[in-house]
């Protein structure tokens, strides 16, 4: 899989999850609402992109220290065949987040029980900040709502995983904050965490490009398997002898030979 393409799935799972990120965090959208209010249109555009920043930057440091560990266990132990089973696995994990995208199937979002003992120990830090005034506190606050348990943020973080490259991996999820960067910015600047249902065509045009590449995906890591699964040939290249005519000097037993005219 190119990784153009690569970065393109992880874009549009971000891009078209807004049915699903803006009523789970409708808390964080409200408090950074709290914090634009009254204020221009630029001082509030840099409170929310500021805020989606932070966001993004925890998505792509997740997916670099994920990235490092696997990259780290794949080199070091020189296992080709556990390489291709994860971009096997991360073929199936563009399968389900494609069937997520067409509201096929929503079971990624079981995924969050994950996190459910870890958010009650950001809480404390998210109440800290109150109402957002400057870039510093939305740069926070966007951090710490990065950490929200997310049954989408983390099935992103296993496909990125599945790379075993640690620059692939944190291109992947900031692709992927990237793509509900849009959703996200119009919540916070109009004070709401509603937004209009996107098209069923568009949605389903999404999950079905992404399927497709997860399929794909997954063919290309099964050819992959066979092909390190079946035993190595070697060939040895024999030494074809060569039409000689006459003496062969090559021959370490043959003697030259040197005719002398006969005396009369």
């Amino acid at each position: 899989m190119t990784s153009s393409s690569w970065l393109l799935a992880a874009f549009l799972t971000g891009l078209f999850s807004v049915g699903h990120c803006l009523p789970m965090c409708g808390g964080l959208v409200t408090l950074l609402a709290q914090g634009v209010a009254g204020k221009s249109f630029g001082a509030r555009l840099l409170l929310v992109l500021s805020f989606s920043i932070g966001r993004i930057a925890i998505y792509t440091v997740l997916g670099l220290g994920l990235g490092v560990m696997v990259q780290g266990i794949v080199v070091g132990t020189g296992w080709q065949l556990l390489a291709a089973a994860l971009r096997l696995l991360s073929g199936l994990l563009l399968i389900l987040m494609g069937l997520y995208v067409a509201r096929f199937w929503f079971g990624l979002t079981k995924l969050e029980r994950l996190g459910s003992k870890l958010w009650p120990r950001l809480q404390p830090m998210l109440q800290a900040v109150r109402a957002i005034r400057h870039p510093g506190q939305a740069l926070f606050a966007g951090a710490i709502w990065g950490l929200l348990p997310c049954g989408l943020v983390y099935s992103a973080l296993a496909t990125a995983a599945t790379r075993a490259d640690a620059n692939e991996a944190a291109l992947f999820m900031t692709a992927f904050g990237l793509g509900t960067l849009p959703a996200l910015t119009m919540a916070g600047l109009a004070a709401t965490p509603r937004s209009k249902p996107l098209p069923a065509a568009l949605r389903l045009s999404a999950g079905l490009l992404m399927m497709g590449l997860g399929v794909w995906v997954c063919i290309m890591s099964l050819q992959m398997l066979q092909a390190d699964g079946q035993p190595h040939q070697h060939h040895h290249q024999q030494n074809v002898p060569v039409e000689q005519t006459g003496t062969d000097s090559s021959d370490p037993h043959q003697a030259h030979q040197h005719q002398h005219p006969n005396r009369s």
